[in-house]
């Protein structure tokens, strides 16, 4: 329930009843995270809470000094007015994303202070792959008084400083902080191996400084690694091309020079890294032969969701619209069990899809550190999630080769009533057991950082 000037009044766990209680404590938060901690832990008192008032900045963790879990899906966010900076783990969710509170509250938040000058705004990947938190350092984070008194609308008050902050760094014990590249200087060479680099910070900065340069030599060697790189990563992306990629966009060469590189993006919509695939579609022009390319390769039945939702982008933002094209139609959100079909926009064919998608295959991935992560997550085999079925619920059991990731369980009307994220670094679950199920199907969805999907349904035992 919500108080006013956009503030959250605290309210009572919903499993035990709604009843909202006029008191002075406002927690602004997201309906589904943990904020305090130690002392303040208002989980064990049996409460939840609902909104969020002053949250800034979203950023994925993309670096690998933090653990395995974090790569690439853990999230953070800052709340000011609450005095920190939340965790969540992003997991696909069919076209789109979602995200999960990471389990127990002393690991919601990567930052937390109860200093009452404390006011996070803003936490970010840092180049030597810690977590970099700016704090405003300040005692007012709200909103002006409805009759401020000050120039300009402001509250003029002693207790709201402008010439202050305080800035932390954030990194597991023990851990040995990224070495820092001198990019100033490199030559072309090192610049197209930064963009293999494990922190996202240098391969952004390789990407722009090859961009200013943009000389014929990087032209053709990025133009080759779209050609033949077919590299995974650890958790199954691709960034040496996806940076490539996005160099040569910059350099403006997919408008220049069309007839060289719409072939080149077609062949990447056959990439084993869906984020390559993804991509290439946002990068392929957007005329006749860009449409027909995408339609050829029947990227609208990729086996992707993201994929599928972007190929249909990509032709129907085609001008002018394109003519005499194969019957498509693609599910675009099916992944996660509630399908919807979409056509594409008109002058384009729609019926039975014709065609299907064949990837290449992958290749070890070399970083520029000269580490080898020898991974094939698009082909390796997976085992079936295992349920150890109970009377009312079920234990989910570790396994071997499962990848990390997030199971969802619904009801027969469709409603989640059970998740739990699993860790293949420590082949456990962040919850092991549900209880409490009453009816004798259920369905679930396992989607995995990798892209992999797993489909079907739980029978209980003795549940009417």
């Amino acid at each position: 329930m919500k108080g006013g000037a956009g503030i959250s009044i605290l309210t009572k766990n919903p499993d035990a009843g709604t009843a909202t209680y006029d008191a002075n404590d406002y927690f602004p938060i997201t309906s589904d995270r943990y904020l305090w901690e130690g002392a303040n832990d208002i989980n064990a008192q049996g409460w939840v809470h609902s909104q969020n008032t002053a949250s800034s900045n979203l950023q994925v963790y993309y670096s690998r000094l933090f653990p395995k879990q974090y790569w690439n899906k853990t999230i953070f966010s800052c709340e000011g007015a609450s005095k920190l900076c939340n965790m969540d783990s992003l997991a696909v969710n069919g076209s789109s994303w979602k995200a999960y509170r990471l389990p127990g509250p002393t690991r919601s938040n990567i930052f937390a202070s109860k200093d009452a000058w404390v006011a996070p705004v803003l936490a970010r990947t840092g180049p030597d792959g810690a977590v970099w938190v700016l704090d405003w350092n300040n005692y007012l984070f709200l909103h002006n008084p409805a009759s401020p008194g000050g120039d300009g609308g402001a509250w003029k008050n002693d207790l709201r400083v402008k010439n202050t902050n305080r800035i932390y760094r954030v990194l597991p014990t023990g851990a040995t902080p990224e070495p820092v590249l001198n990019l100033a200087s490199a030559s072309e060479e090192q610049l197209i191996d930064a963009l293999g680099s494990q922190n996202f910070f240098w391969r952004l900065t390789a990407q722009r400084i090859l961009i200013g340069k943009a000389t014929a030599t990087s032209i053709t060697k990025l133009t080759d690694i779209l050609k033949t790189n077919k590299e995974l990563d650890e958790v199954g992306n691709s960034p040496r091309v996806m940076h490539a990629m996005w160099a040569l966009e910059g350099m403006g060469e997919f408008t220049k020079s069309p007839a060289t590189y719409i072939p080149i993006l077609q062949g990447l919509l056959k990439h084993p890294a869906w984020c390559v695939r993804r991509n290439a579609l946002r990068a392929m022009p957007r005329t006749a032969d860009g449409a027909a390319a995408v339609n050829t390769a029947c990227s609208v039945n990729d086996g992707h969701a993201h994929v599928r939702l972007q190929a249909l982008l990509a032709i129907a933002e085609t001008t002018p619209k394109p003519t005499g094209m194969n019957p498509i139609q693609a599910s675009y959100a099916g992944i996660d069990g509630t399908a919807t079909t979409a056509q594409t926009a008109s002058g384009v064919a729609t019926g039975t899809p014709t065609c299907s998608v064949t990837l290449d295959p992958s290749v070890p991935f070399v970083a520029s550190t000269g580490t080898t992560a020898n991974r094939q997550l698009a082909q390796a085999p997976r085992e079936g999630l295992r349920f150890n079925v109970r009377a009312g619920g079920f234990l989910l059991m570790p396994h071997g080769n499962l990848p990390s990731g997030v199971l969802t369980v619904y009801d027969l009307q469709g409603r989640a009533v059970f998740s739990s994220l699993y860790d293949a670094g420590s082949a456990s679950w962040s919850v092991a057991s549900a209880q409490g199920l009453n009816q004798p199907v259920y369905g679930y969805a396992f989607h995995g950082a990798d892209g992999y999907i797993q489909r079907g349904s739980i029978a209980l035992l003795g549940a009417r």
